[in-house]
């Protein structure tokens, strides 16, 4: 038989991820939710058993909760608890930030960096970009001159590596008969 504490017990709605800054900043954010919240609460946030912080939620809020990590690094991989408890009982989501998680989050921030660029150039030439947009648009095009010269100075090596080859195999084929 199930008692009233359990059927208004906070239930998880999302567990704990690690999230980005949108700044770029290298910091990250644990994020998870908590839901059918029917009395005040307190959020408890651990590293490695080790308290980070305590927070007071009011019945009904069950708004996402974080906990920001400023540059996270290495000194910042364990693994992280995040605990809703009232008086009718307790949820909790666990994340384990590891070295590989910091890894992919880093490679996002790169991908996100250079798609916030292209997105930032594509909006100067759609408004003309006050004469920025034809400078941008000459120095992509003289880049683009450079990748093509680069790839002919490597067509030109290669066929000249080719050459010599085929030169030494001729002298090789002489010298035999």
């Amino acid at each position: 038989m199930l008692c009233k504490k359990d059927n208004k017990a906070p239930k998880l709605l999302r567990k704990t991820h690690a999230e980005l800054f949108p700044d770029f900043s290298g910091n990250i954010k644990l994020c998870c939710q908590f839901g059918e919240i029917h009395s005040d609460s307190t959020i408890i946030w651990t590293k490695d058993s080790k308290l980070l912080a305590r927070v007071h939620r009011s019945a009904k809020d069950d708004l996402p909760v974080s906990l920001a990590i400023v540059q996270a690094g290495k000194k910042d991989q364990g693994l992280y608890h995040c605990c809703l408890k009232n008086i009718y009982g307790k949820a909790t989501s666990e994340f384990n930030l590891t070295s590989e998680v910091l890894e992919h989050l880093s490679s996002l921030q790169d991908v996100e960096e250079i798609s916030e660029r292209e997105e930032e150039r594509e909006k100067q030439r759609e408004e003309g970009g006050g004469g920025g947009g034809k400078e941008e648009e000459e120095e992509e095009e003289e880049e683009e001159e450079e990748e093509e010269e680069e790839e002919e100075e490597e067509e030109e090596e290669e066929e000249e590596e080719e050459e010599e080859e085929e030169e030494e195999e001729e002298e090789e084929e002489e010298e035999e008969t």
